[in-house]
């Protein structure tokens, strides 16, 4: 599957186990609501250190960062090695930016680790944004204390390397790491693309794409209204449509954002409910263009 990119060049991403390799991108503030906060604005690469104790649940990280930050370059380690002193290693052979870690400043570099892994942040990347991801974050009250009983732990426990995508962007939209998004068509920088984020819809509902993109547009706008307003449980409502809606269509991305916006909502987290719906607005603007494509390639539209 490709990422489009300025000027109609095409770019490998794999999004099943990997992440992607690609040119040096810029991170930046999106929006006339998205002012710059500490660790934003123009940057000639964004290094991300992926860190957890276990290989399988590091690669899935690393992927789903690879979706949801476009163009960032993820390295997965325990303890920083992959990155020190050279070039990065991602998963699946992943290469990154060439030169030591310390040659990013720490506002073009972001620490992702697993909340519970209890790994320190390693040596030279003090300073660098940490996001600590929890899991089942979204839909409950964090990680899940392990019952006592063994073999109940054994039956319950997730398959190793799993990872919720919305738990991860949950926790970037605290960070205000979700803006590291870019327009579509932007000067300078990588961003979301429609042809990716609609990727996963089956071939037989792509014909509702137009439609799906309008109903987004129009529940952004009024999750931008109840944000304005205050109103965090219209904003809650409005996320959760989002996700149901973005779910239905296999777009992941979109569902994974969506489900942060609600939960930051339901938490009366202003800042993260903000960067969550900096991210969806891109997303729609990345659809719009994916729609203007279809339409001008003859493609008809159903309702």
């Amino acid at each position: 599957m490709s990422k489009v990119l300025k000027g109609g060049d095409t770019l490998a991403l794999h999004r099943d186990d990997a992440g992607t390799d690609a040119p040096e991108p810029r991170c930046a503030a999106v929006g006339d609501m998205d002012a710059a906060r500490p660790g934003m604005g123009d940057h000639a690469g964004c290094l991300v250190l992926v860190l957890d104790a276990h290989p399988a649940t590091r690669d899935a990280l690393a992927a789903q960062v690879a979706l949801l930050l476009p163009g960032a370059r993820p390295a997965s380690g325990t303890e920083g090695d992959a990155v020190a002193g050279g070039a990065s290693a991602g998963p699946c052979g992943q290469s990154g930016p060439s030169g030591s870690a310390a040659s990013f400043d720490p506002a073009a570099r972001l620490v992702v680790r697993s909340a519970d892994g209890g790994i320190p942040i390693p040596p030279g990347w003090e300073g660098v944004p940490v996001v600590d991801v929890r899991p089942r974050d979204v839909d409950g009250d964090g990680a899940v204390a392990a019952p006592r009983d063994r073999a109940v732990t054994r039956r319950n426990a997730p398959p190793a390397g799993r990872v919720d995508l919305a738990d991860l962007a949950l926790a970037l939209a605290r960070c205000g790491q979700l803006r590291r998004v870019v327009v579509p068509d932007a000067s300078s920088g990588h961003g979301l693309s429609g042809a990716a984020l609609a990727a996963g819809v089956p071939e037989v509902m792509r014909p509702l794409l137009p439609g799906v993109q309008r109903t987004t547009d129009a529940l952004v706008g009024q999750a931008e209204a109840a944000l304005a307003a205050g109103d965090q449980a219209l904003l809650a409502r409005v996320g959760h449509t989002l996700r149901g809606m973005a779910a239905n269509y296999a777009m992941a991305e979109l569902a994974a954002c969506s489900a942060a916006l609600e939960r930051s909502a339901h938490g009366g987290d202003v800042d993260a409910a903000a960067d969550a719906l900096a991210w969806l607005r891109v997303a729609v603007a990345a659809l719009a263009s994916l729609v203007a494509m279809a339409r001008e390639a003859g493609i008809p539209e159903r309702d």
